[in-house]
């Protein structure tokens, strides 16, 4: 077990579902366990959220169908145990742009890598993507993926630099529970195909249209 923190980034969908992120980060060189330092943390990453235009790729992909709520801080132990928790809700939702044209589970995937082989070194944020654009071989196009690479650089680096003001200077890492190991992250990759998050549909109602069917005697 290895203790790290948490950006929770917490958004809603129709029909009364919700999403999130939760990129992982290590101490360089120490954690952020204090509340008032979360509770700092989360404002400033929330601030700069609600300042991002909404030509910002990250922004664009939600649609007007989806928006971002809030931001929660975590400090995680190494029983991987929440031992302390800032959040900050934002007073009016931040919505996406553009019209959502794909389901609700539809994702874009920002993976991370350490450099390190193996399944415990790799990781993935799943964005929500209802907007996306995708070419005549239904894939992204390689300016599009671009946009949506420097858009995340960026929000990982203004969280990390906020952290850095605060006090802390965590770094992302993916960690894992496993080996007890946590690794920063060297690079971040995205690709053309759209991806599904199928934890992403959760408690949304269906409805039905029906028909019976009468077969011949």
């Amino acid at each position: 077990m290895v203790a790290h923190n948490v950006v929770r980034i917490n958004g809603t969908l129709p029909g009364g579902e919700v999403w999130s992120v939760t990129p992982k980060f290590t101490g360089s060189p120490a954690l952020m366990t204090e509340y008032a330092d979360l509770e700092e943390w989360a404002t400033l990453i929330g601030d700069y959220i609600i300042s991002l235009s909404t030509s910002d790729p990250l922004i664009a992909l939600l649609s007007t169908a989806g928006a971002i709520t809030s931001i929660r801080t975590e400090y995680r132990d190494a029983n991987n145990s929440l031992a302390q928790a800032a959040e900050y809700v934002f007073a009016s939702p931040r919505a996406g742009n553009g019209t959502a044209n794909k389901v609700f589970q539809t994702s874009v995937v920002i993976s991370l890598r350490t450099g390190r082989p193996g399944r415990s070194y790799r990781g993935r944020i799943y964005w929500p993507a209802l907007a996306a654009t995708l070419n005549a071989q239904l894939r992204l196009s390689e300016s599009t993926m671009t946009g949506i690479m420097d858009s995340a650089a960026g929000l990982i680096g203004e969280i990390e630099g906020y952290s850095d003001q605060v006090g802390s200077s965590v770094r992302l890492a993916v960690v894992s529970q496993t080996l007890g190991v946590s690794t920063r992250v060297q690079t971040i990759q995205v690709g053309d195909i759209l991806d599904i998050q199928r934890r992403r549909r959760d408690s949304l109602q269906e409805l039905y249209v029906s028909r019976e069917l009468i077969f011949a005697p």
